[in-house]
């Protein structure tokens, strides 16, 4: 999907570096040079065991500014994913915004839990291509579990994530059941903007 390679690119640029690519042509193989910083001074924080680089002290470097700001207090999330760079990347921004967040590697073992109580998340984030089951075929379970719960509540708020970007990709995955729809690699502020305009926006 080519998600790996931008998942990299970001994190090398992150640490003030670049990363760039060659290839003589078909079959003849790819070079990828990365470049990174020497003996540059670092401020670094620690969340829960994942180290961030915060500022690089060098104007000539990028900045991150994403800005955790605890905005999803007491907000139960639930994410199903099985690529585990993305869920440590997804980790630290949920986590950082103070999220209650439980981490799935396929659907049928979220859809264990959510037998129990089809409305145990505040939201519900599900990569489209899982191992077991596909996204769309997943939130179309959660939707048949939630309306055979015979309550009167509205349907938990979900998002999909897919490293396919075309108009009928994200058209397919509303179509499932899906609130919304965003295309990887996700930025911080992208992702958090979406939950908190699903949460709060009335079915």
């Amino acid at each position: 999907t080519g998600l790996g390679l931008a998942i990299t690119r970001k994190l090398i640029e992150l640490h003030g570096g670049s990363v760039n690519c060659y290839s003589a042509g078909k079959s003849l193989g790819t070079t990828f040079t990365v470049q990174l910083p020497i003996n540059r001074k670092v401020n670094i924080i620690k969340h829960k065991k994942i180290n961030v680089i915060k500022k690089i002290n060098t104007k000539k470097l990028r900045k991150i500014t994403y800005k955790p700001k605890k905005r999803l207090i007491g907000k139960k999330v639930a994410l199903i994913e099985d690529l585990v760079d993305s869920q440590i990347i997804y980790k630290f921004y949920l986590e950082a915004e103070s999220a209650n967040l439980d981490i799935f590697g396929s659907a049928k073992p979220a859809l264990k839990k959510l037998v129990k109580n089809p409305y145990s998340y505040d939201i519900i984030i599900s990569d489209i291509g899982l191992p077991d089951l596909s996204g769309y075929e997943f939130i179309k379970k959660v939707r048949e579990l939630q309306s055979n719960s015979n309550t009167d509540k509205d349907p938990t708020k979900s998002l999909s994530l897919s490293a396919y970007a075309r108009d009928i990709d994200r058209e397919k995955a509303l179509k499932a059941g899906f609130n919304d729809h965003l295309v990887k690699p996700v930025r911080a502020e992208q992702l958090i903007f979406c939950i908190l305009d699903l949460i709060n926006k009335p079915n």
